[in-house]
């Protein structure tokens, strides 16, 4: 699953956060980015990022 939302610190413990605090009932990988950590990989081609943003369902969408 990626997340992307704006955050302070690195995405490793943004994401043991979230983890921690939603304590799923099943494995699941996660991965917490800022919108700018994804663009750069997006337009290089990064397959995980692709598939998600090109693919992956929006759970949650917050426009502020």
């Amino acid at each position: 699953m990626l997340v992307v939302l704006n955050f302070e610190g690195k995405n490793l413990w943004k994401s043991l956060e979230i983890l921690n605090r939603t304590n799923p009932r099943f494995i699941i990988d996660l991965m917490a980015r800022r919108p700018d950590d994804t663009e750069r990989p997006y337009r290089e081609g990064d397959p995980l990022i692709r598939e998600a943003l090109d693919h992956g369902k929006v759970l949650y969408e917050r426009h502020e």
